[in-house]
């Protein structure tokens, strides 16, 4: 039987099956907006990140590390980080379970 990761995996690297038309990215974004507010010289975590929209407004003032099983989403978030802010990027491709970080500050 097929790990749940690899269908996981599968499934995203087809990225236009998720992105395509799909109006729950933007409304996340909004609510992770809402809830969090502007922050500044923080170190972030994006697990599953997907094409990064959530936290890549974020990127200006903050590191962010992308996390994903998707090597495809994880080149939609390079794509999109502006220049200017690639320096404060960082990407993983691999299992949040699975992955070894530093300790986290949680805010």
């Amino acid at each position: 039987m097929e790990p749940v990761s690899n269908k996981v995996e599968d499934f995203f690297n087809n990225k236009n099956t998720y992105l395509s038309g799909n109006p729950i990215i933007a409304l996340r974004t909004d609510i992770v907006r809402f809830c969090i507010g502007e922050i500044k010289d923080k170190n972030i975590l994006d697990i599953g990140c997907g094409n990064g929209e959530l936290t890549l407004g974020y990127l200006k003032d903050n590191t962010i590390t992308f996390l994903d099983l998707s090597s495809e989403m994880l080149l939609e978030v390079q794509k999109n980080i502006p220049p200017d802010h690639k320096e404060n990027a960082r990407f993983v491709k691999g299992d949040f379970l699975k992955t070894d970080f530093p300790p986290l500050t949680i805010f």
